[in-house]
């Protein structure tokens, strides 16, 4: 009997450090109009920290899941599972950047860390970078699980739930005061992921 315990982990592991990550660490965060501080801040180091162990975790889980599915994944497959791969990378790359350099330029020089985001008269490739990468690995994950509800080896429980979080967490984020909706959308997310996990400790047939 098969099962892949490695990967299933790796997805219990991204979901749970994206819960942690987007809901007690988020809300420990300082808020106010000096965004600077907030970066300075520990609990925004110990948020970036986990986050970008999530997106490792989940991106390792991942390649499990392609590597399950793979001989049932169509062409929307395997191009969501590369737009998925690549925003990972792209998303990781940018949270280590913030936990190692932003953080600490936050506490050193306040001011050089707002020039870098208040940009006149040109583009602003910070920005630009952040959008790029949070995009390919939401959209990357959006499309990764309407096509495991397609290829039918993983449960659907899993995937629709991880669908379900992307669709709410905006929707809450705008009828929810405060931080409170983005808490309760990823909670859901979160737990599509820890399911998909589980499904992929499941044993298969040889």
């Amino acid at each position: 009997m098969k099962r892949n315990t490695l990967t299933g982990t790796a997805l219990i592991l991204g979901g749970l450090t994206y819960l942690i990550a987007n809901t007690v660490l988020t809300l420990m965060m300082p808020m106010g109009e000096d965004w600077t501080l907030m970066f300075a801040s520990d609990a925004f180091l110990a948020r970036l920290s986990v986050a970008a162990s999530s997106v490792f975790f989940l991106l390792v889980g991942a390649i499990g899941l392609y590597n399950r599915q793979a001989a049932k994944l169509s062409l929307f497959g395997k191009t969501a599972f590369g737009i998925l791969f690549i925003g990972s990378m792209f998303l990781f790359a940018h949270e280590w950047a913030q936990v190692f350099f932003l953080h600490t330029l936050a506490q050193i020089d306040p001011e050089a860390l707002m020039a870098l985001e208040n940009v006149e008269g040109t583009v602003n490739f910070y920005d630009i970078e952040a959008i790029l990468a949070v995009t390919g690995f939401l959209l990357g994950w959006l499309l990764f699980s309407i096509s495991m509800l397609m290829a039918r080896i993983i449960k659907p429980i899993g995937p629709i739930i991880l669908l379900a979080g992307f669709f709410i967490t905006p929707a809450l984020a705008v009828a929810l005061p405060e931080l409170w909706g983005f808490v309760i959308g990823n909670s859901f997310t979160a737990f599509g992921w820890v399911l998909i996990g589980r499904d992929m400790m499941r044993p298969l047939p040889d």
